[in-house]
């Protein structure tokens, strides 16, 4: 309200502004207020009243600055307090994790070197198991050699001749079989080592 007030007294008259020259307003000047005379006390009371209150503040808040500075220390040392125990805490709370983490290795470990054995194990016993079956078919493969060639001296002079040539064919062909048992036992075993 008051600024309204003071803007209606600096412009009475609006102002005109026009596209050719014309006359122009005149303005006219707001009357100034004439100075007071005399002493106003007014003044005088407002500021002996804030002076009051600034000494009355003052003096009512020095006995509460030692409180709240007491409650200010209270409040640090329960703080510091409580962060050194959730520290302790936190502290054995890793050494546990700690302890936990290194007994779950040492049983991984032992789990690997376990099946490691194992599988080593199943590996030595296949490789034998091929080994004997090779050793058995060498074995047959002999045997049946040996009776033919039994079978080829037994037919007789005549056929003396015929029969050695059959025995050596024989001989041939099973230590051919032999040579092949021998590599496919030998592959198969490379294949498990």
């Amino acid at each position: 309200m008051l600024r309204s007030t003071a803007r209606t007294l600096r412009t009475t008259a609006p102002r005109r502004f026009y596209a050719t020259p014309g006359p122009q307003p005149t303005m006219t000047k707001p009357a100034s207020n004439p100075p007071k005379t005399g002493n106003s006390t007014v003044p005088l009371v407002v500021a002996a009243i804030a002076v009051a209150g600034g000494g009355w503040y003052y003096l009512s808040s020095t006995g509460k600055d030692d409180e709240l500075k007491a409650k200010a220390k209270e409040l640090q040392h329960s703080a510091e307090a409580k962060g050194e125990k959730w520290k302790k805490e936190g502290e054995a709370s890793l050494q546990s994790t700690k302890k936990e983490g290194e007994a779950k290795l040492d049983k991984a470990k032992y789990e690997a070197e376990k099946h490691g054995h194992d599988a080593q194990n199943a590996l030595q016993r296949g490789y034998e198991q091929a080994r004997n079956k090779a050793e058995e078919a060498v074995d047959k493969t002999k045997a049946a050699t040996e009776q033919t060639v039994e079978s080829a001296k037994a037919t007789g002079s005549s056929w003396w001749s015929w029969g050695s040539g059959k025995a050596e064919d024989a001989k041939e062909k099973s230590a051919a079989g032999v040579r092949d048992t021998a590599s496919k036992v030998e592959k198969e075993a490379n294949k498990r080592t």
